[in-house]
């Protein structure tokens, strides 16, 4: 979470913010540049001013601390997941530029012992996709 950013950023892979603000509204327009225009986010505007919106509330200290908390606890999580039973799968699948070859599977999960991680490995570049069956437990895209 950016502490001079706003709370109800969603990205720019979105139209619209948490309060319902169209980005490319607000700014004027999406012709280059129009991202630095944005007040959600810390960004130099490189074409034209900043625009102003009414919904901007940047986050207090207490929800910076808690979503860096968060953070940290998901990438404990995400680390225990990936370093042991996903590896090994990983690297079961021979994957190189000279054999790209898209895999599938299962493994244990090591982070809650309950679930199951379900994996999947594009053979375009190897990266891989996990999700494990137990709700909230964890989850990746490379």
């Amino acid at each position: 979470m950016n502490p001079r950013g706003c709370i109800h950023w969603t990205g720019t892979q979105t139209k619209l913010c948490k309060e319902g603000i169209d980005f490319r509204a607000l700014v004027g327009g999406s012709e280059f540049g129009w991202v630095t225009r944005l007040p959600c986010i810390d960004l130099e505007a490189k074409d034209g001013a900043k625009a102003i919106c009414a919904k901007f509330r940047a986050p207090t200290p207490e929800e910076v601390a808690e979503d860096k908390r968060q953070t940290d606890e998901y990438s404990a999580r995400f680390m225990v997941a990936y370093t042991g039973n996903v590896r090994a799968w990983r690297e079961t699948q021979k994957w190189s530029k000279k054999n790209r070859v898209a895999a599938s599977g299962t493994v244990p999960c090591e982070v809650c012992k309950t679930g199951e991680i379900h994996l999947t490995m594009a053979a375009y570049n190897g990266h891989v996709w996990g999700k494990c069956t137990t709700l909230g437990c964890v989850s990746w895209v490379e």
